[in-house]
């Protein structure tokens, strides 16, 4: 089996072959394809691209002082021992607790939930999850690349022209308990999802959260802006399965980087000050402080 190290090695030695020629869209989004391609063997990490996008190298990622790789997860995963001693929260409906698998939280939803596949939320439908994460994946390739953010790591980057209301990624990653505490100062890697059977009413329904901080999709690297271009909702894929995914709120237009707005909480003082630079900045840095957020 081939693995993603030598898919990269690949890679290299042909551009090797034509030093100075810059290779076209189309033969870039090949690479990534190969590069990100779900049959190879092991982990499959993220690499950054130059401003060819052209991929450079793996992305660390350092959180509370450790270093690490994140890999890619397709969909949700669930470690079932991270659920093992948690109480059933309150109003859970389901078949079965602790959950063993990712199904028995997010597999239940009703039909009144949105669906992302046949935009209806007034029938039972046989939309495939299957499906529809492959295009999302397919375009995700094609249309964004990871470059790196002076300050900020690395972002999102639209490599063509993406329309408003468009889906620019499922935010994917480990489902955890609400209440876990290992999240810490990770918490722009995490988002909510409802679990179990649908209450009849979003207000107080059980949740969990979704991580993405060591495992995840490219919605990850999307950085935090106070006017941002792309919002996360929560829909269904036909039956089976409750999804994250981010939404453009207007286009977006070749070599622009997609933001997120990451809350309100955020924000906690000094110690997480906002890079935006935009002129509605919750909390932008002072004149003369070297401590940042990002």
């Amino acid at each position: 089996m081939v693995n993603q190290s030598q898919v990269f090695g690949q890679i290299q030695h042909k551009l090797g072959e034509r030093p100075g020629e810059i290779p076209r869209k189309a033969d870039v989004t090949i690479m990534m394809k190969k590069l990100y391609h779900p049959s190879l063997d092991g982990d499959r990490l993220f690499y950054s691209q130059g401003n060819d996008d052209v991929p450079m190298q793996p992305i660390r990622t350092d959180i509370g002082g450790v270093t690490s790789y994140c890999t890619i997860a397709a969909t949700n995963v669930l470690n079932a021992g991270d659920w093992q001693n948690e109480p059933r929260p309150a109003g859970f409906v389901g078949p079965t607790w602790p959950p063993t698998r990712i199904e028995h939280l997010l597999g239940r939803p009703h039909f009144t939930e949105y669906c992302i596949g046949c935009n209806d939320d007034t029938r039972p439908c046989n939309c495939s999850y299957e499906k529809w994460s492959a295009l999302i994946a397919d375009f995700v390739t094609a249309k964004i690349a990871i470059r790196a953010v002076p300050n900020k790591g690395d972002g999102g980057f639209a490599r063509g022209k993406i329309y408003k209301e468009a889906f620019v990624g499922e935010f994917t990653g480990r489902v955890l308990p609400r209440t876990t505490q290992e999240l810490g100062e990770a918490d722009q890697y995490y988002s909510s999802i409802m679990i179990g059977e649908f209450s009849g009413t979003y207000e107080g329904h059980p949740s969990a959260w979704v991580d993405c901080a060591h495992t995840g999709s490219i919605a990850r690297f999307y950085n935090h802006s106070c006017e941002p271009n792309a919002k996360i909702w929560e829909y269904r894929s036909g039956m089976s399965h409750r999804i994250l995914v981010y939404q453009t709120l207007q286009e977006i237009e070749e070599g622009e980087e997609i933001t997120v707005d990451y809350g309100e909480n955020w924000f906690a003082g000094l110690d997480q000050l906002c890079l935006c630079e935009t002129a509605s900045c919750k909390n932008p840095p002072i004149v003369g402080m070297d401590k940042v957020a990002f």
